[in-house]
């Protein structure tokens, strides 16, 4: 655990010690495909809420429907 943490804090110390030209195409390296594999996984997280929440909606509207055909 302690070469986990020396390389993390190495790789600090580099980072917060080079210059911004050296620093801002290293940072965009890491966090352009962190933040588009973040949004795949809440695109799809989002897609199958809205998925369920339609199928419990229709769900509930044949309900309503057949009770009000069985009414008149």
């Amino acid at each position: 655990m302690e070469q986990v943490t020396g390389f993390i804090d190495s790789a600090s110390q580099f980072l917060t010690s080079a210059p911004l030209w050296l620093q801002a195409p290293l940072v965009l390296i890491v966090v352009v495909p962190v933040c588009g594999v973040l949004a795949l996984v809440w695109l799809r997280l989002i897609d199958v809420l809205g998925a369920r929440i339609l199928r419990i909606l229709m769900s509930v509207r044949a309900k309503v429907e057949a009770r009000m055909r069985s009414t008149k």
